[in-house]
């Protein structure tokens, strides 16, 4: 098990490193879309979508880095009080949760967003 558990952090200390230049691209992709809509009044189509999605990358894939040098903020006043052995059962209760929070979310979103193009679709459909 232990093999396994330093496997995963090898992994998220390099995706860690990886999608940190994920941020410098993004930032690019922001200014020149910024610079091309006030400066050259030409807007481009697929900024906006390119940037929201490197964004969900960089979230969801460095929240792992973030985790593993525990860097999330946290608000402690109780766990502070807890023992070591019972902070250590609350984080592997909470973790878990908090990435399936994330993942449930966005997978609601997407079936909503495809019901509702089926129903679009149908009505136009009918006429």
């Amino acid at each position: 098990m232990a093999k396994g558990v330093n496997a995963i952090d090898v992994a998220n200390e390099w995706l860690g490193k990886v999608f940190c230049f994920l941020i410098v691209i993004l930032m690019f992709v922001v200014v020149g879309e910024v610079i091309m809509r006030y400066v050259f009044n030409a807007p481009s189509m697929w900024a906006f979508e390119l940037s929201s999605i490197v964004l969900m990358y960089i979230t969801f894939l460095g929240a792992g880095y973030c985790l593993l040098h525990g860097g999330h903020v946290k608000v402690d006043i109780v766990s502070a009080r807890l023992p070591p052995r019972t902070k250590a059962i609350m984080d592997l209760i909470k973790h878990p949760g908090q990435s399936y929070d994330g993942l449930i979310k966005e997978l609601v979103k997407f079936w909503k967003e495809k019901k509702r193009e089926y129903w679009t679709r149908r009505k136009e459909q009918r006429r």
